[in-house]
């Protein structure tokens, strides 16, 4: 509770009970008797607390499907990548169990004790854990713009540990001999274009270039990222596999919404764990790699960067 004093001398209340704002004047200008008609202002405030707690606070699933992710689809401010971000990121929410909480019970200990439930916490890195947080965290804050709950809990996030491991051969060969038809072309994708994960899922079949051996990454990060991948030899069998006959669309297909791959995260963490390598160990760590080759062949960090 809160007590306050304006210009006139008077003091007035303001507090909050469930989702409800009381906010009014005492009418006095001495504080002790100010604190007596708070303190009766903010018990009658209780008794009516349950009842408009219940009437006010939507479930977190309803809070989604209704409000933040039609704001996440039209928002005008928000970049796509932002938007894949919050939308991957409600995914994860999704196999929580505070998807069925009111908004206003999701308290500090409850997020901080908030594990994504079905996938063990091993096939998770910390930065899917987090992109759930965030996206939490993003959209009770919307709650609070739009008045809908009073408050947000203290998110904390994980640890996120650097991406400084490298796919050497040894530990690609070992990967792709428990990788399946996919995660191989993924894995070979990224090791020898040096595209991000997610410029890689949504490279298209028509920006494929034979004649000069090339994909076009039109999807890039930013505008520097849209730029040319090369094609390896050993790319080529992995890429004319994914086309078939196709002249158009998605090169990894997928039932998802968008049509395209989102994740392996899953497949990788089952292929690492049975070709016996560190959690540390991951898809990223093949973009490093590539980074880390061009180096030690040209010498000069500014191409790196540019490649």
């Amino acid at each position: 509770m809160t007590l306050f004093q304006k210009d006139n001398g008077v003091w007035y209340y303001g507090f909050y009970v469930g989702n409800r704002r009381y906010r009014k004047s005492t009418g006095t200008k001495s504080e002790s008797k100010a604190r007596k008609i708070e303190a009766v202002a903010f018990a009658r405030a209780q008794e009516l607390g349950p009842r408009a707690f219940m009437a006010r606070a939507p479930r977190l699933v309803d809070f989604g499907e209704k409000r933040f992710l039609p704001w996440v689809s039209e928002a005008r401010g928000l970049k796509p990548s932002t938007r894949r971000y919050y939308l991957r990121g409600w995914e994860l929410l999704k196999q929580t169990p505070i998807m069925n909480m009111a908004i206003d019970r999701i308290g500090n200990e409850i997020v901080d004790r908030l594990t994504l439930s079905g996938i063990k916490r091993a096939e998770v890195s910390p930065s899917y854990r987090n992109q759930a947080l965030r996206t939490l965290s993003r959209a009770l804050h919307l709650a609070v713009e739009w008045k809908v709950i009073y408050q947000v809990p203290r998110i904390h996030l994980e640890q996120e540990s650097g991406r400084e491991e490298l796919i050497t051969p040894e530990r690609e060969k070992r990967l792709l001999q428990h990788s399946g038809p996919t995660l191989r072309a993924v894995i070979i994708n990224v090791q020898d274009t040096g595209g991000r994960p997610d410029e890689i899922f949504r490279l298209r079949v028509e920006d494929i270039d034979w004649e000069n051996m090339h994909i076009f990454n039109r999807n890039g990060k930013t505008k520097k990222s849209k730029r040319c991948l090369p094609i390896s030899d050993r790319m080529v069998p992995e890429l004319k596999r994914l086309v078939g006959g196709r002249t158009e669309g998605w090169l990894f297909l997928s039932d998802s919404k968008c049509g395209h791959l989102t994740t392996v995260s899953k497949m990788f963490a089952i292929a690492r764990e049975r070709a016996g390598l560190p959690g540390s160990v991951v898809l990223y760590s093949a973009r490093h790699t590539f980074g880390t080759d061009v180096l030690e062949g040209t010498k000069n960090p500014a191409v790196t960067m540019d490649v």
